[in-house]
């Protein structure tokens, strides 16, 4: 719904005066409106410091195209960022190409999100399998779930999807709050 978008933090700028920062890395969308007012705030109280944000944007959604009002906000609260911000971090290339996309002209960092496959590829599988036998016992099947605990990620569908299930063996892990 991207309601997501449409928030403030009050205490940012009391927060941002005591600690005089260098340097902001926003984890928000550049369409977000933490993003354009905190980057608004920071140029302002200080202009020598530096910013960034942090984007997962991979499609080629058009901001004008959603229902008013968000074709007006969006766009807009986009085009700030990209005046203020000093450079972009994307998930993926992806990401990084549909900044470039819609005019982000700064520079653009890649730092994928996800797991280190090499690391998994040279770790021992005898210690893997020691660690999840004294874990979960013998024959047993692992599903978890991390994040933040709330009705729409749908922990619940899980737990009730898990307590009909016909598979007797399974540990579940839930790790999170919310």
């Amino acid at each position: 719904s991207h309601r997501q978008h449409v928030h403030v933090y009050p205490a940012l700028p009391g927060m941002m005066r005591r600690l005089q920062p260098d340097f902001v890395l926003l984890f928000e969308e550049p369409a977000s409106l933490v993003t354009a007012s905190t980057l608004m705030y920071l140029s302002l109280a200080f202009p020598s410091a530096k910013s960034g944000f942090f984007t997962f944007l991979n499609d080629n959604r058009q901001m004008e195209r959603l229902p008013f009002p968000r074709n007006i906000f969006f766009p807009w609260a986009m085009r700030t960022t990209f005046r203020l911000a000093d450079c972009a971090i994307g998930s993926s290339w992806t990401a990084c190409e549909q900044m470039r996309i819609r005019g982000f002209t700064k520079p653009i960092y890649r730092i994928p999100f996800g797991v280190d496959a090499e690391s998994l590829v040279n770790s021992s599988a005898t210690a893997t399998a020691e660690l999840r036998k004294s874990a979960l016992g013998l024959g047993s099947f692992l599903i978890g779930f991390i994040g933040r605990l709330s009705k729409e990620k749908g922990v619940d569908l899980l737990i009730g999807a898990l307590a009909i299930s016909r598979r007797n063996e399974w540990r579940l892990a839930i790790v999170g709050d919310g």
